[in-house]
């Protein structure tokens, strides 16, 4: 899977996020990770379009769904056990 690192301070000392949006145009990403919500919140809200999944690493930003992979599974019924 392709990756591409971003300098932490084109999210948290920018207050236009102009480099974040830039390189979020020319990426296009289909997934972004931030360490933890309370610190990237305006970033990630100012540019990350909302289709894009935001997966992070502490807390959640409100408006945004949870990643697939910590949302609930289906249920599905467990198989009789056998004796």
């Amino acid at each position: 899977m392709p990756y591409c690192p971003v300098s932490p301070p084109y999210s948290l000392v920018s207050q236009d996020f102009e480099k974040l949006r830039q390189v979020l145009d020319t990426l296009t990403p289909g997934l972004v990770f931030a360490a933890a919500a309370a610190r990237y919140d305006r970033a990630i809200e100012a540019a990350v379009p909302a289709g894009t999944e935001v997966v992070l690493a502490e807390g959640q930003l409100e408006g945004r769904a949870p990643p697939r992979s910590t949302r609930s599974p289906p249920h599905r019924p467990r198989p009789p056990s056998t004796p």
